[in-house]
């Protein structure tokens, strides 16, 4: 596994990249250059050529032959003047081998009055050799052969060569400046991100990135952050709900350890050993009751949790939880109403929205003074059933009403655990109705009890 920093990897791919291109570049531009320098030169060779064989077409003879040689002596051009056989008329200089072998001249490459390159590589030739045709009466008389040392080619072709490398060197290392710059900046972001996520990993969810801004790393680093976020509320949600937990726990325990204590010691007659063992009756059961609640509470959070759906109509599920619960309703003095107009229908785990009801009709119960009133009635909204539970009792202060859906929250402590509540039963609640795709809200004032609603979307028609 390699251990470069990705910095270094982008840096060198960016490297890599621009010195590819600039080699690329470079050998196109010497191509063309090279190109066009000996197109350029043979064009103009040729020309000059030409300008030659034309005055030698009007004017004839020694002097004029001599005259056109004479021309080339001052120039680095060797200049030769041959008949059609091939033999030397006259030249600017005398003729060595590397001269003499371009002396035969083609006709067929002088059927035209253009003439020809002969020798156009400068690479292997030691000249740019070209043919002009001389022309006296419509016939072929003579040949002006041209010769251009291609050595200054060669050396100033050579003289590019290295003023590109050294220019290649030069961009080589604002590249390398440039690449470290760049990659640096381009990966900070993702440097930033990789300590963010190690100390969130290692438990400090308090950590951010820094967010620079709207492209693809910009939101991943919106991402990590709201996962941060999520997180650390989470993990604050659940050491509350821990200590809620082990404070609901450690007062049904206390109780039990204190008089079971006492009845294995003997304490008091026979009565008082009744009401200790009576006490620890009543607290093992608040005690089950709230771990059934948080196991419930447990399993509908559970993201494989799911209903067991089938057609539900609302009102029978009401009226069976109402007939279970009118005695407990009788035996505090509360009247308990229900008002059923129609039948409706939802697509539902029956058993979970009579759980709903339970919870709701308990929670009225409970904060309902005897000679009160709790009243449920069903009617419709729209595309939704609404169950609504209103009782008389003392109602929720303002400040509290936000919280009641929350896990373990009570109103009022001590009268919630006389009367056996833990604060679960409206998280049950929420949780039930949001996984049928329903809500839920309440209102109360002070005094004049609470309000409970409940819409269900209604099934299909």
């Amino acid at each position: 596994m390699s251990r470069l920093q990705l910095s270094t990897k982008l840096g060198l791919l960016l490297f890599a990249l621009f010195s590819s291109l600039c080699l690329i570049l470079l050998a196109v531009l010497y191509v063309v250059f090279s190109r066009s320098l000996v197109a350029q030169a043979a064009a103009d060779l040729l020309h000059r050529g030409h300008g030659h064989a034309e005055a030698l077409s009007g004017r004839w003879g020694p002097e004029a032959l001599n005259h056109v040689v004479a021309m080339e002596r001052q120039t680095p051009l060797i200049a030769a003047v041959v008949d059609r056989g091939g033999t030397v008329l006259a030249s600017s200089e005398p003729l060595g081998p590397e001269q003499a072998r371009y002396l035969q001249v083609d006709g067929r490459a002088l059927a035209t009055p253009e003439g020809a390159v002969v020798s156009g590589d400068w690479r292997e030739e030691p000249y740019l050799v070209v043919w002009s045709p001389v022309f006296r009466n419509g016939e072929w008389v003579a040949t002006v052969v041209l010769f251009e040392p291609t050595e200054p080619f060669r050396r100033d072709l050579e003289a590019f060569k290295v003023a590109s490398w050294i220019a290649l060197g030069i961009m080589a290392v604002l590249a390398t400046a440039v690449t470290v710059v760049l990659s640096r900046r381009l990966t900070r972001p993702l440097r930033q991100m990789t300590a963010v996520t190690s100390a969130i990993a290692a438990g400090d969810y308090t950590q951010r990135v820094a967010i620079r801004g709207n492209d693809e790393i910009a939101r991943l680093a919106a991402s990590i952050n709201r996962m941060a976020q999520s997180l650390q509320t989470y993990r604050a949600q659940q050491s509350a709900f821990l200590a809620d937990v082990s404070h609901e726990l450690r007062t049904p325990l206390t109780y039990i350890q204190g008089y079971s204590e006492a009845l294995v010691k003997g304490y008091g007659d026979e009565a008082q050993r009744r009401v200790m063992a009576a006490t620890i009756h009543q607290e093992a059961g608040r005690l089950t009751r709230l771990l059934q609640d948080l196991f419930t509470l447990v399993r509908l959070e559970e993201p494989t949790f799911s209903l067991r759906r089938q057609p539900v109509e609302v009102g029978q599920t009401v009226k069976a939880v109402v007939a279970r619960l009118l005695p407990a309703f009788a035996e505090k003095g509360v009247n308990l109403r229900v008002d059923a107009s129609e039948d409706l229908w939802v697509d539902g785990d029956g058993e979970r929205l009579e759980q709903v009801w339970i919870n709701l009709l308990d929670n009225a119960r409970r904060h309902t003074p005897s000679g009160g009133e709790v009243t449920v009635s069903i009617g419709r909204e729209g595309r939704e059933a609404v169950v609504t539970v209103r009782d008389t009792g003392e109602g929720i202060p303002p400040d509290d009403l936000p919280h009641i859906w929350e896990r373990l929250y009570r109103v009022d402590k001590s009268r919630s655990r006389a009367g056996g509540g833990a604060g679960l039963g409206l998280a049950i609640v929420r949780r039930i109705v949001e996984l049928h795709g329903g809500r839920v809200h309440a209102e109360s004032r002070c005094g004049q009890g609470a309000t409970f609603r409940v819409w269900l979307p209604l099934r299909p028609v």
